[in-house]
């Protein structure tokens, strides 16, 4: 997402969360941007949904993922980190499409490994010593 108009939270879509009924003032809080559009995104204004709205969108999006080797930037589409806490592993995804019909495009990430250490010289060898 551009600078300036990324808003951050998190939010808990594993399986125990999801039984959250949907009553007002059941769910857990979910900050929205109110009025922020983005001229990257045609300047449409971002939908505010609830809890268990976005987890479902989400998860629906993630049924039709396609991993790339690099997703830089989302535009006209959220960008999320994924965390997948069994496997301790995360992925950003750009979710694009209609309400019922979002798509994602992710990417996994992951940490460099670190560089090969050089393999060390060999000691010089002993002198020989030749007996008289």
């Amino acid at each position: 997402m551009p600078r300036g108009t990324a808003s951050s939270f998190y939010i808990d879509c594993s399986a125990g969360s999801m039984g959250i009924p949907d009553y007002p003032g059941m769910a857990p809080p979910v900050r929205c941007p109110q009025g922020v559009s983005n001229p990257l995104d045609g300047m449409t204004l971002k939908k505010c949904r609830s809890h268990q709205e976005e987890c479902l969108r989400i998860h629906r999006a993630l049924d039709k993922k396609k991993l790339e080797h690099r997703v830089p930037y989302c535009i006209l589409g959220d960008s999320v980190y994924i965390h997948y806490s069994d496997g301790n592993s995360w992925e950003r995804c750009c979710i694009k499409g209609k309400e019922g019909e979002e798509t994602a495009k992710c990417e996994i990430l992951f940490q460099a490994p670190d560089p090969t250490p050089e393999p060390e010289e060999p000691p010089d060898p002993m002198p020989e010593t030749t007996k008289r």
